[in-house]
């Protein structure tokens, strides 16, 4: 070889290390290309896969949740009306227990119960004034107790099964 030919050929090396780096640098952008390429081919089969399997899994609420006027239980009025009930039992129980277990004679049909001896002779109730005006006090504020709870209980109940 000739020493014009080595020079020539040394003079191009330049120029083939550009096109040599041209070519690295276009075959490194299109390796970046192709990889984001295929990422966002990757992604798009994943999104696709995650759709098919959600639309077996996929609710829609056709009528939606109503609440209801009033609750379904407690009753109120019902228990109200059980509770009265029960209370009037167990008042009138425990009056008719305390009146047998009560040892005192009070009339004269008593004593005759109690044996068949006759009554010779009674003693009356010997009240004093205060004694009788207290008696009427208490009578007067036993028959106001019961008359006020004859009429709370049933506006209670009332109140209580229409405003909860």
């Amino acid at each position: 070889m000739s020493l014009t030919g080595k020079n020539a050929r040394l003079n191009l090396t330049p120029a083939r290390e550009q096109e040599m780096a041209a070519v690295v640098r276009d075959t490194q952008q299109s390796r970046a290309n192709y990889d984001s390429l295929l990422q966002k081919k990757l992604q798009s089969e994943l999104a696709t896969n995650l759709e098919r399997r959600q639309q077996g899994e996929q609710f829609r609420v056709i009528d939606p949740p109503n609440l209801p006027q009033r609750p379904f239980w407690p009753n109120r009025l019902k228990l109200s009306l059980i509770g009265i009930g029960v209370g009037l039992v167990l008042g009138v129980g425990l009056a008719v227990v305390k009146e047998l277990m009560d040892p005192l004679v009070y009339e004269d049909s008593q004593v005759k119960r109690l044996c068949d001896a006759e009554v010779l002779a009674s003693v009356p109730g010997l009240w004093t004034a205060t004694e009788l005006q207290r008696q009427r006090r208490v009578v007067a504020v036993e028959t106001l107790a019961a008359s006020l709870l004859l009429l709370v209980i049933p506006l209670v109940t009332a109140y209580t099964y229409y405003y909860g």
